[in-house]
């Protein structure tokens, strides 16, 4: 325990902005190929990074960035194609999902936060009281790219400026309000059945969210609040790409009360991009 609280205090001084800015300017710069090469075969050895899905070779990428984003082969991912599934938007691994009890739901072992401090708008916390919700880690392994969970159209954005604490087990579990402190980028969507909620959720040397649907980069940068509402929703098709974070984090999905069921999944599990974690009630 008292190993953990020196852990926490670390991280908590550690210059974690600073950090990733650095870690981003490297990132983006066009490295000779004799240090980009082994930079990423090592990322990839030490990671687990699995190669044989991007549709680049390590030796076609001009900065540490594309890799990161890289996209993969055509059909290496399936989109569940019922009409009533709900997928998920990511690779990565689930770490909490249920139900909103009025407006408070899971962190992390016994780690509780609220909708409206999540995305700081008390109208629009109150949708999806009582409702559920998925969170999904993703790892730095792990493709980045996130894409709808449903086929409908994007209401808006809301970027909410914070921290860039690290977002993996150890932080979720013993710093509390940990997603309360990181930058946010929340992509509202409305389909057939309901109101969703995609909260992108940065971390450390994640500095950055990119939108699909705008093209547009936010980052800690950006200090005030953004909230954008669309005139004319973009409509999105499941699977379509809408974001990608630029250098792993977390995605938290949000859905109106009795909007979906969970299918059969499990805290801990790994999920593919595509794959069904949910459906659409009647």
């Amino acid at each position: 325990m008292c190993l953990n609280r020196v852990a926490v205090f670390a991280i908590k001084i550690f210059p974690k902005e600073l950090a990733s800015r650095i870690m981003g300017a490297i990132s983006d710069k066009g490295l000779p190929k004799i240090i980009l090469i082994p930079w990423i075969k090592s990322y990839c050895k030490i990671f687990g990074v699995d190669m044989s899905e991007s549709e680049k070779s390590v030796r076609e990428f001009n900065t540490f960035n594309e890799f990161f984003i890289r996209e993969l082969k055509a059909g290496v991912r399936n989109i569940d194609s019922s009409k009533k599934s709900i997928i998920s938007p990511v690779d990565g691994t689930i770490t909490e999902f249920g139900k909103i009890e009025k407006d408070i739901f899971m962190q992390a072992k016994g780690k509780t936060y609220s909708l409206e401090s999540l995305l700081q708008n008390h109208g629009t916390a109150k949708k999806f009281e009582g409702g559920s919700f998925a969170t999904i880690y993703l790892s730095p392994k792990d493709y980045h790219r996130i894409h709808s969970p449903v086929s409908g159209k994007i209401a808006g954005y809301s970027y909410i400026p914070g921290s860039l604490f690290p977002v993996g087990n150890f932080s979720s579990v013993n710093i509390g309000g940990l997603f309360l402190k990181n930058e946010r980028l929340i992509t509202y969507m409305e389909y057939p059945k309901g109101n969703l909620a995609i909260v992108k959720i940065g971390a450390c040397t994640v500095g950055r969210i990119r939108t699909s649907y705008e093209n547009r980069v936010f980052d800690t940068s950006m200090k005030t609040k953004i909230e954008k509402k669309y005139a004319k929703k973009i409509p999105v098709k499941k699977g379509e790409e809408i974001g990608r974070f630029e250098l792993g984090s977390t995605v938290v999905l949000l859905f109106k009360r009795s909007s979906i069921n969970f299918e059969k999944i499990s805290k801990g599990d790994r999920i593919r991009m595509g794959e069904r974690i949910a459906s659409i009630t009647d």
